[in-house]
């Protein structure tokens, strides 16, 4: 799973992440605001957003409508960039998830090699519609940011799946 990463960020680039060529100006501006590390939206959501009649709300429903929108995910001090630590989070994440799936598989009563590869790479498909599906409708990911990851994601359920099925057999019990 974990170098099904590396492959499909680094040798078939499935993702595209652009970048504003005044990106300066937008540096600045989190600097100015004096922006703390979080998550920000583009118009500012009101803090009373359930109450749909409201000033605060009808000016973002009519800002949003219009546009632009942005969710930017922001990090006020600086970090270095695919360093060591990035690759050993991401390992231990792949690991957990990978145990997690293996536990599952375990508890199953599957005895054959592909029923347990399906059964993980189910758990992948899972992922990818409940995951990304929702990061489409509610955080507006582009559609080709969207294939990318389910696709990403699938296939690196299925690479754990086929190393979980070969490890992870049933034991035979001789009457």
């Amino acid at each position: 799973m974990f170098i099904w990463g590396f492959v499909s960020h680094t040798v078939l680039k499935l993702f595209d992440v652009k970048g504003f060529s005044n990106s300066g100006a937008l540096v600045e501006m989190f600097k100015t605001s004096q922006a703390e590390s979080g998550v920000y939206s583009v118009p500012t959501m009101p803090d009373d957003l359930g109450d749909t009649d409201s000033p605060q709300n009808k000016k973002f429903v009519a800002d949003y409508k219009k546009g632009p929108i942005a969710i930017v995910f922001y990090q006020e001090d600086g970090a270095t960039f695919m360093g060591a630590m990035t690759f050993i989070k991401g390992f231990l994440v792949a690991l957990a998830s990978c145990l997690f799936a293996a536990f599952l598989v375990s508890r199953s009563k599957l005895a054959s090699t592909g029923g347990r590869f399906t059964f993980v790479l189910c758990l992948g498909v899972l992922m990818a519609i409940n995951v990304d599906g929702n990061n489409f409708v509610w955080m507006l990911h582009p559609m080709d940011w969207t294939i990318a990851a389910m696709i990403d994601h699938v296939a690196a359920w299925a690479a754990a799946g086929v190393g979980i099925a070969l490890i992870l057999r049933p034991k035979v019990t001789v009457r």
